[in-house]
């Protein structure tokens, strides 16, 4: 016979509340059985089947998207949909980087800010004004050309 185990003693083995059991049941991700008194009892296939949940869970798909792939997809569907998840990780991943890059670069410049911290340099540079247009077309224009 098979070993049966109560929702704490299950809850406790997956290191789960017995509510987040109890959801997942709902969801329709497992299937206890029951005894006539109505207490649940969870097999070694739903201990199996939660900790599969939970490790796809973790992956980033949804209780909803974990309960098709556990229940329903063919091995087919289930590589197409890491596949899927594996790209949409790779794209964040990616934008996180750019994000980072951009977080690195403004502490750079803060970094050069507090070494110039009450300093000054004074310059001496051309009047030149410069005007950017929507074509991107750059036009210099000196000081000499405006005094005319």
């Amino acid at each position: 016979m098979d070993q049966k185990y109560s929702i704490s003693r299950a809850a406790k083995i997956l290191g789960l509340s017995s509510e987040m059991l109890r959801y997942y049941e709902r969801q329709g991700i497992i299937a206890p059985e029951r005894a006539s008194n109505g207490y649940r009892y969870f097999s070694f296939k739903d201990i199996n089947m939660l900790m599969g949940a939970r490790r796809y869970q973790g992956m980033g798909f949804s209780v909803e998207e974990v309960g098709v792939l556990i229940n329903f997809a063919s091995f087919n569907d289930i590589q197409q949909n890491l596949n899927e998840m594996e790209k949409k990780i790779t794209k964040e991943i990616r934008w996180k980087q750019l994000i980072l890059e951009a977080v690195k670069k403004q502490q750079n410049g803060y970094e050069k800010l507090k070494c110039l911290h009450n300093k000054y340099i004074i310059k001496t540079n051309p009047a030149v004004y410069r005007i950017h247009t929507q074509y991107n077309e750059l036009f210099s224009i000196s000081q000499t050309t405006l005094s005319r």
